[in-house]
């Protein structure tokens, strides 16, 4: 069996890799850059989505909740996508009840499937 069936066949807590690897086309170049990308707009939506917390500010948590369910999506990560989904209508809804944890786990599920995706590109088993 060639390397990328190996790739994509492989079972993930994080996402679907095999919807993943159809997704891109089996091409691991772009799935590289995807992920690049990704990685460097994380650090950036975590830190406004910290202050739109702070602020208590639904509308932006709803923006960037739809923006990390689009990105997840992309990735067939459909477990961070619930969650980011989540969290957009609890921010559409100004409801505060279990937003915060909504967040964390958000924060938390996309650091997990950057981990997942990063070793995946790398080539690790």
């Amino acid at each position: 069996m060639e390397r990328k069936e190996q790739i994509g066949t492989e079972p993930s807590a994080f996402f679907d890799r095999v919807s993943l690897w159809e997704r891109v086309d089996n091409d691991m170049d772009l799935l590289r850059d995807l992920v690049r990308i990704f990685g460097q707009e994380y650090p950036v939506i975590v830190q406004k989505l910290d202050a739109a917390m702070e602020a208590r500010n639904g509308a932006e948590i709803a923006k960037l909740g739809h923006k990390v369910r689009g990105a997840a999506l992309q990735f067939s990560a459909h477990r961070v996508a619930a969650t980011a989904a989540r969290l957009e209508a609890l921010g559409t809804a100004g409801s505060l009840d279990g937003m915060n944890e909504a967040c964390e786990e958000l924060k938390a599920g996309i650091a997990e499937l950057l981990d997942g995706l990063r070793l995946m590109t790398n080539g690790a088993r």
